[in-house]
């Protein structure tokens, strides 16, 4: 991961110099994902802040938007529960504005693993299983490996808080929500 942050931080420095504001905005969100795999909680949400800051400036939707993601799972990670679900109530509504349905099914784990952290088991059981059925099984994505960590450890944890019974009733009851459902699920945490 040091040889991605090198990188990031060389792509970063050269967007800068171009004055890319878009490409630097892109970069500083890069290096905030890798400090966040890397535990650097601090340095991943200075980076989403800064990301923050100039995509807002150039009005890039695209970047703001991954920026309030990325600041929604410092925010839960810092044990910040109530910035955490703003930042992805407001990333989610900034999704809708644009029309982007398939880059949400990030923002909809995170969002899991926030109500797991908050003790909303039911929701978060019930959010996993329409990921399950919406983007694993049907739309065939592969999760990247963070987050495919994130998925497993929650669905593992919420199977012990719940029990198997009650775990599988709330995530089989994920799988039948439709999109408008689990937008509204996920709004109402």
């Amino acid at each position: 991961m040091k040889s991605a942050t090198v990188l990031y931080d060389e792509s970063a420095r050269i967007y800068d110099e171009m004055g890319d504001l878009s490409g630097f905005s892109e970069s500083l969100y890069n290096l905030g994902k890798v400090e966040f795999a890397r535990g650097e909680i601090e340095k991943a949400e200075d980076f989403f802040r800064r990301g923050l800051k100039i995509s807002s400036e150039i009005k890039a939707d695209s970047f703001i938007v991954i920026n309030i993601f990325g600041l929604g799972k410092t925010s839960s990670w810092k044990n910040e529960f109530e910035k955490a679900r703003q930042y992805y109530r407001d990333s989610f509504k900034l999704y809708q504005e644009m029309g982007n349905r398939k880059d949400i099914d990030l923002n909809l784990l995170w969002m899991s693993e926030l109500c797991y952290r908050i003790e909303k088991y039911s929701d978060a059981a019930r959010l996993l299983g329409f990921i399950e059925r919406e983007f694993l099984e049907r739309k065939k994505i592969l999760l990247p490996k963070p987050d495919q960590i994130v998925h497993d450890e929650t669905l593992g944890t919420l199977k012990d808080h719940l029990g198997e019974e009650e775990f599988s009733k709330c995530f089989e009851a994920g799988k039948v929500l439709n999109f408008e459902q689990v937008i509204e699920l996920a709004m109402s945490v």
